[in-house]
């Protein structure tokens, strides 16, 4: 009898065990030099040849458990030895083809077909006959990291899309707890190495310096001492922390890099460890508190109510909320006359490179996490807006009304990969329309009236289950679709909440 099993290498070394870790973990991760004891400890009782597996006996005398101080030394002189960060940095994520095109496009009012994006959207624009056109979406890449893969949560979805480039260096960091949640997006550039440190580090980094804030019952005081004076003065202090916070992040991955450089040096030809650096867009939702907090062009945005528009019309472009888009900062770049202020003074320059205003001639952010060769003209400090709840619910206003067509107040949270091609207002807009289309087939499961809703089409019926984020998963998803067909060149990385 012959037995088949699936391909297996001949050797198996502790990179690959690593590999394997990290391509199983939702975040894309895995693990970082820290963990190499206990790594290289599993992977010798896991060896796939029984004369390499170790024995118990031998287990308890592996440096894991007999190592004085706890350190990683005496892994050094071990056979097949591997540091995983070194794999994270020499190893690119995903490598393969993402040049699928869609063939037609189609207004989902008048059912015309055009052959390229632009034509439908102008057409469908022009007329008001929808904000948006219909295409088989299902020939392009899908994501990479979807909100499936992380606890169930009804209110936000998540879509990490690789887009053209052939590697990634968007990551995300999502906490979903019952008194509190974290959202972050990061937008890495010269390697992957800071986004992915920033991803695993600045969640745990926040709490540990806003300690006040993450004890609720400590929070029902809030009202109280909240005037008009204490206020701003709890305010500044939760800004000044959360600036800390990003500072500390800052820190630790320069003492990183630095204690990473000669392994690199050693394994041969790498990215320049001191040019990897990343935006942060950070979202933490408390019962009573939420701070958004924004470094670098990534950008989060929030939907603001203006009113339910009245208007009588045939066309169906004025039955719809009229919802604002309002960003939680500017976008940190070059071209801003104050952010290049700001490098001038400490000591830095500006200079227009293939068109784009660049820090020293190379990078068109003014603040990242990262960045060694540029931290000293660069700044850490991001723009942090905190408010309650009640301030919450009199900025996003009345999105909506009836039990069945409420529109929760909700932020969409994304990399520059998406912002390039699409406005806060479209972006906003996209959302909404999903949001009301699946209210309206809710409506109509119960009984209840319904409307047809041309001005955001419906694609599949993929995103019926809220329990896998319903809505805000299908919003997610099409976003970072769409900034594709747009012509998006970078990483897309789209995060949509329900806040309140």
């Amino acid at each position: 009898m012959i037995i088949k099993t699936a391909m297996v290498k001949e050797s198996c070394t502790l990179q690959d065990f690593h590999r394997a870790l990290r391509a199983r973990d939702p975040l894309g991760i895995g693990f970082d030099s820290s963990t190499d004891l206990l790594l290289h400890l599993i992977w010798k009782l896991l060896a796939f040849d029984p004369s390499e597996r170790i024995t118990a006996e031998e287990a308890l005398q592996h440096p894991f458990f007999i190592s004085p101080d706890g350190t990683i030394e005496a892994l050094y002189d071990i056979p097949g030895y591997h540091d995983a960060l070194i794999s994270e940095v020499l190893d690119a994520r995903i490598d393969f083809d993402v040049e699928d095109d869609i063939k037609t496009f189609q207004c989902p009012k008048c059912g015309r077909i055009f052959h390229d994006w632009r034509s439908c959207h102008q057409h469908a624009n022009l007329r008001k006959h929808a904000k948006f056109c219909v295409y088989n979406h299902t020939v392009l890449p899908s994501c990479i990291n979807t909100h499936a893969m992380l606890p169930d949560h009804p209110t936000s979805g998540y879509c990490d899309l690789q887009g053209r480039r052939k590697t990634i260096e968007d990551f995300h960091s999502i906490h979903l707890h019952h008194d509190h949640q974290f959202y972050g997006i990061f937008d890495g550039h010269t390697g992957n190495l800071a986004s992915k440190f920033a991803a695993s580090e600045l969640y745990t980094e926040l709490l540990s310096h806003l300690p006040e804030l993450m004890q609720i019952e400590d929070n029902k005081a809030l009202g109280s001492r909240n005037t008009a004076t204490n206020g701003r003065a709890w305010k500044e202090e939760i800004r000044v922390n959360v600036t800390k916070a990003f500072e500390t992040v800052h820190e630790r991955f320069l003492e990183r890099i630095t204690t990473m450089t000669s392994a690199i040096a050693e394994v041969g030809s790498a990215p320049k460890m001191d040019q990897s650096g990343t935006t942060a867009t950070a979202l933490l939702v408390t019962e009573d508190v939420v701070i958004a907090a924004v470094l670098g062009d990534s950008r989060g945005v929030l939907a603001s109510a203006t009113g339910i528009s009245s208007k009588s019309s045939s066309s169906q472009w004025n039955e719809f909320p009229e919802v604002s888009a309002i960003p939680f900062s500017i976008d940190h770049v070059a071209s801003n006359p104050k952010e290049e202020a700001l490098v001038l003074k400490r000591g830095g320059f500006v200079s227009n490179s293939g068109g784009t205003a660049r820090v020293n001639g190379t990078l068109a952010i003014t603040r990242s996490i990262g960045d060694a060769n540029l931290a000293p003209v660069l700044s850490r400090e991001p723009h942090v807006w905190t408010f309650e709840r009640s301030d919450l619910r009199e900025l996003c206003g009345e999105l909506g009304s009836g039990n069945q067509t409420a529109i929760p107040c909700f932020a969409i949270l994304a990399s520059d990969g998406l912002w390039d091609v699409m406005s806060n207002q479209e972006a906003i807009d996209m959302v909404l329309g999903i949001i009301l289309r699946h209210n309206e087939d809710r409506a109509s499961q119960s009984g209840g009236s319904t409307r047809e809703v041309a001005l955001f089409p419906s694609y599949d019926e993929d995103y019926e289950d809220e329990e896998s984020g319903g809505p805000f998963q299908e919003s997610a998803e099409r976003l970072a679709v769409e900034a594709y067909v747009r012509g998006s060149t970078d990483n897309i990385g789209v995060c949509v909440v329900a806040i309140d």
